[in-house]
């Protein structure tokens, strides 16, 4: 995971580095820091706002991925559920097309995990690869899912209990809000009404480097 975490806690902002994870013993750590935290700051439950939480809105995204790299000379092996054989493009597109509409969710997810290593896409490995690791401590929302749910979620909470609500900053795929709001708006919304004292509001974002996030968080 490449992106950066910047979370607000009573009015301090401190940086969460994720690690790289590649291995189950990468994934342990990860995992017990991250429970670590959730228990120093009595958070039960991660929601974490990115539009790649609705895997059937990334269609897009994906099949044209996959049209640009039939152009490549050598095809990826990695990407092997493709059948790259398949003659003219207009023919091949339309396999890819077939082939996302069938399969199961599961599966989608697998086919844009893949393709997204591939691509190197910052942006999308983190979303689908954070539900793998923490599991029932973290529930995803795509933007539509979030503001449908009108906070209904902290209704739920124990007394002392919060909430680690994460928001991807910019929303791109096909589950962005019909309004224009990103997950910076979103955050702010959350951290201006009545459940501020719940929750701890952080947001990802690969649009800017390490450099530059003091200034950003100033923005």
């Amino acid at each position: 995971m490449n992106d950066k975490i910047l979370h607000n806690s009573q009015n301090l902002m401190d940086e969460i580095n994720p690690v790289e994870i590649d291995n189950s013993s990468q994934k342990k750590t990860a995992t017990d820091s991250i429970e670590s935290f959730m228990q120093s700051e009595n958070v039960s439950l991660i929601c974490y706002i990115d539009d790649r939480a609705d895997i059937d809105s990334s269609k897009p995204n994906f099949t044209g991925s996959i049209s640009s790299i039939y152009d490549e000379e050598d095809k990826p092996q990695e990407l092997n559920f493709i059948d790259w054989t398949i003659k003219p493009k207009q023919r091949f597109e339309q396999h890819v097309s077939d082939l996302w509409d069938k399969s199961s969710g599961p599966e989608k997810k697998d086919y844009f995990h893949r393709l997204s290593i591939y691509n190197n896409d910052s942006n999308t490995i983190p979303a689908l690869e954070i539900e793998e690791l923490l599991e029932d401590k973290i529930r995803l929302f795509s933007p539509k899912e979030w503001v449908a749910d009108d906070y209904k979620i902290f209704k739920e909470l124990e007394e002392g209990s919060k909430l680690l609500c994460l928001f991807d900053i910019e929303f791109t795929n096909g589950a962005k809000l019909e309004d224009g709001r990103d997950g910076l708006d979103l955050a702010k919304h959350l951290l201006d009404s009545e459940h501020n004292s719940k929750c701890i509001c952080g947001v990802f974002s690969h649009l800017f480097s390490i450099d530059e996030e003091d200034e950003k968080r100033q923005e």
